[in-house]
C-alpha cells in the first residue's frame, strides 16, 4: 500500500541523510549539515518521527546561528531517535497487511 512505500522511502532515503550528518560532522561543515539536518526534519515530521524532527531542527539552528561545537552531541542524539523511530516503522511494517495499492 501506499504508506509502505512511503516508509520505505524514508528509511533509505534518511539512512544517507543520517550518515551525510555524521560524515559532515567529521568534515566540519555546517553548511552541509544545515542542509542535511533541513530535510531530515521535514521528511521525518512528516511521518511522525517528532523526536527526531525536534533535534533535527535544533542541529539546523544551531549550524545557522554558528553553535556548530552542539552538533556532535545533537548528531548522537539524532542518530539514537532515529533507530528508534526506524524500529517503530519496521514494526509498523511487520504487522500491517499489505493491501493492493
Amino acid at each position: 500500500n501506499v504508506l509502505h512505500k512511503i516508509i520505505g522511502l524514508y528509511l533509505t532515503s534518511s539512512q544517507a541523510q543520517v550518515t551525510q550528518l555524521r560524515q559532515a560532522w567529521q568534515g566540519r561543515d555546517a553548511d552541509a549539515i544545515q542542509a542535511t539536518a533541513h530535510s531530515l526534519k521535514s521528511s521525518s515530521a512528516t511521518l511522525g518521527a517528532h523526536r527526531l524532527a525536534t533535534l533535527a531542527k535544533q542541529l539546523e539552528e544551531a549550524c545557522r546561528t554558528a553553535h556548530v561545537e552542539q552538533s556532535e552531541g545533537l548528531i548522537t542524539l539524532i542518530e539514537i531517535a532515529y533507530r528508534d523511530a526506524c524500529d517503530i516503522f519496521r514494526n509498523e511494517l511487520k504487522s500491517s497487511p499489505k493491501e493492493a495499492a
